[in-house]
């Protein structure tokens, strides 16, 4: 069997090929979404970048690094699925820079959406996670 690619950095290399302001909502979003400190849904986008990138690429024990994306690809999706709920409310601090969201056209979601359900048939599949998950606890 060929071994898969490692879903985090599949996961970083899909998410580092969006545009910058693509990256800042979805970052954004999953800190609203998830986060435990209601600092979090104050946060600029720059600092939620920031937040997720180390949450998602911090050295850790591989099963807990393996958990971190199973967390991710949740929330990744149920934000991309959500989209269009997040978009003009003001839990997207975009919405108070300036109203309309130009940025975020429908045509680039909906690429980012079909390479997003590729990655999930993939190196995000419950399969692919499944191997990692007893490559990292043998």
């Amino acid at each position: 069997m060929i071994q898969p690619r490692n879903p985090v950095q599949a996961f970083w290399d899909w998410f580092s090929d969006l545009p910058v302001l693509h990256r800042k909502f979805l970052a954004h979003l999953f800190w609203v979404c998830t986060g435990e400190d209601t600092a979090d849904l104050i946060m600029d986008p720059e600092e939620s970048l920031a937040k997720f990138g180390h949450y998602l690429q911090r050295q850790d024990f591989p099963l807990r690094m393996l958990s971190r994306m199973v967390i991710v690809r949740g929330m990744v999706t149920f934000i991309l699925d959500n989209r269009e709920s997040f978009e003009n409310r003001h839990l997207w601090p975009g919405y108070r820079q300036g109203g309309n969201i130009s940025f975020l056209s429908e045509a680039q979601w909906n690429k980012h959406l079909r390479s997003w359900r590729v990655l999930l048939t993939k190196e995000l599949s419950d399969a692919s996670l499944s191997y990692w998950a007893r490559m990292v606890t043998s």
